[in-house]
């Protein structure tokens, strides 16, 4: 998990600050090893647990604000109704919930978000 971090680090450095990909790849190396190296494990957990918060805070005011933009939660359902029944069912439009499909979500779910805080 921490590779994907790496990359996607030297990426948004490359695409924001026009920074080549191995020289961003290393400044967000370096920078993640000295502060783990000078603030130590404790100050990498208070880390993750402040991103896990502004993750929960961020996530229960979109969707106080897709409920409210929607004008309301049954509003939001008769809409989708009237779009096609069939997104208001427990399969989903075209049958894409299927068993094969909630499967392989869980396992995404389940193991792919180990490395999140």
């Amino acid at each position: 998990a921490m590779t994907v971090q790496f990359i996607g680090g030297a990426r948004l450095l490359e695409t924001a600050a026009g920074i080549p990909y191995e020289t961003g790849l290393l400044i967000f190396g370096i920078s993640i090893a000295l502060y783990t190296a000078f603030g130590g494990f404790r100050a990498s957990v208070l880390n993750d647990t402040m991103q896990g918060l502004v993750m929960l805070i961020g996530t229960v005011v979109l969707l106080i604000g897709v409920v409210h933009a929607a004008g309301g939660l049954s509003n939001a359902v008769q809409t989708l109704q009237t779009i096609d029944p069939q997104l208001v069912t427990p399969q989903g439009a075209d049958d894409i919930l299927s068993p094969a499909f909630m499967t392989s979500f869980w396992v995404l779910v389940c193991f792919g978000v180990i490395g999140l805080p």
